[in-house]
């Protein structure tokens, strides 16, 4: 008889997903520990500080805790406290991916009290996951400092899949189960513009259908942008009384359609 696996245990939608998160990161950690995936971390997080270099970062949802060492090494961060609500996965990020300037805690965001707001709020595959996206975003907006950074990176709606369903008439599907909601660029701005924030970068990455290895398939959507699998919006939460200049770049119309979700079954892992 085969092990149960997170597909077989975890077949719709959950509110509260800190049981999923469990699962998965104690029964699929194999998973986790992928050359491909990490290079894909590796990239998301060298584009956000391309873009901003904060000193004190909050990572919400952090997960295996990949993402915070990554941070963590870069010679202008201070300081990187990371949350997740589920209990396993602190544990396995501080077993594999401890750090001296990485503090994690188990927590909800919407719990959570920071001592002082952080200069950048960022969240990895998180957003898809929850009920109301907009209140996450007010929740990492409340974290951050004026004048400081909110960074979001989660699912392309209309990835290469999805376009080619709404070719043929048929509704975009959703890339895992657990996912509440997935978004275009422009839903993504449009979020964070309606909660007070204003978008100053976009980030369209791993490309689908090249027929190329995935470590590069991350960073050919530099030059095939319309293929990109996952997006990044990263945003500044103004100064009182100060504007601030926008650097959003040009993305092709194919990311920025419109349209419901059903399963996409070929797809049921959520990417670690």
């Amino acid at each position: 008889m085969r092990p149960v696996t997170v597909q077989d245990r975890f077949k719709e939608y959950l509110p509260d997903q800190r049981d999923y998160f469990d699962f998965q990161v104690t029964e699929d950690w194999p998973a986790f520990l992928s050359r491909e995936w990490d290079q894909m971390r590796r990239f998301e997080v060298a584009r956000l500080m391309r873009c901003v270099q904060p000193a004190t970062i909050l990572d919400v949802g952090c997960g295996c805790g990949f993402h915070d060492a990554e941070m963590a090494r870069y010679p202008f961060v201070r300081r990187v406290d990371a949350i997740d609500y589920s209990p396993k996965s602190i544990e396995k990020a501080e077993a594999h991916y401890g750090h001296p300037k990485v503090r994690r805690t188990v927590a909800d965001l919407v719990e959570f009290e920071p001592e002082t707001p952080y200069d950048l709020v960022v969240s990895f595959q998180v957003i898809e996951h929850t009920e109301d996206a907009d209140d996450f975003v007010r929740q990492c907006l409340r974290c951050c400092r004026p004048g400081g950074h909110v960074a979001v990176f989660t699912v392309n709606r209309m990835r290469p899949y999805n376009r080619r369903r709404a070719r043929h008439g048929k509704e975009p599907e959703l890339e895992d189960p657990m996912h509440k909601r997935e978004f275009t660029i422009a839903e993504l701005e449009e979020i964070g513009e309606r909660n007070g924030l204003v978008p100053l970068k976009r980030i369209a990455y791993a490309a689908e259908g090249l027929g190329i290895p995935r470590f590069l398939a991350v960073w050919a959507c530099c030059f095939f942008p319309g293929l990109a699998t996952r997006l990044g919006a990263i945003y500044a939460k103004p100064e009182s009384g100060r504007s601030v200049r926008s650097c959003v770049g040009v993305v092709p119309r194919s990311l920025l359609n419109e349209g419901n979700h059903r399963v996409d079954n070929r797809r049921r892992r959520r990417a670690p």
